[in-house]
């Protein structure tokens, strides 16, 4: 890769192995299979999958428990939601791919709820904002602060 990693999520796949997602500071995204030496024409060192975020650095990024989304927040307030299509998240086409921006605030930390239905989203001015997936639109809804409402059941 060559590049600082700023961000790392993976997930255990069913067959013992895990998918593993990496973020850099230049903004590139690779999506890589622990022991992918049994995937016909991957090479262990070489990812499956490639994306690059407009030379944004990645500041966090994660799957969803389902293994339908991945969220990606990178400098200047850009939050990226990749839904997995035919078992890729970056196509050519970039219908699987909604975008999202904060105004006046970066986004620096996600989580999926446990049911893979909503993200949450820590910002730099210690705000917290969900979205809901079973949604089309992309809002963001701001959440109290100063609330007790960083679970989910409760939005």
């Amino acid at each position: 890769m060559g590049q600082v990693i700023t961000a790392v999520d993976a997930i255990n796949l069913e067959d013992g192995r895990k998918k593993i997602c990496i973020g850099t500071a230049i903004g590139e995204l690779q999506i890589r299979i622990e022991n992918q030496t049994t995937l016909v024409g991957y090479k262990p060192s070489e990812p499956i999958e490639e994306y690059m975020c407009e030379e944004k650095a990645i500041l966090d990024l994660k799957f969803s428990d389902d293994e339908k989304y991945l969220f990606v927040v990178s400098e200047y307030g850009e939050m990226l939601l990749f839904t997995q299509v035919d078992g890729k998240y970056f196509h050519t086409k970039e219908d699987n791919l909604r975008k999202l921006v904060l105004e006046n605030e970066f986004p620096i930390s996600v989580n999926f709820s446990d049911d893979s239905k909503s993200v949450l989203v820590g910002t730099s001015q210690r705000n917290h904002y969900a979205l809901d997936l079973t949604h089309p639109s992309n809002k963001l809804v701001k959440i109290d602060q100063f609330g007790d409402r960083t679970d989910f059941s409760t939005l």
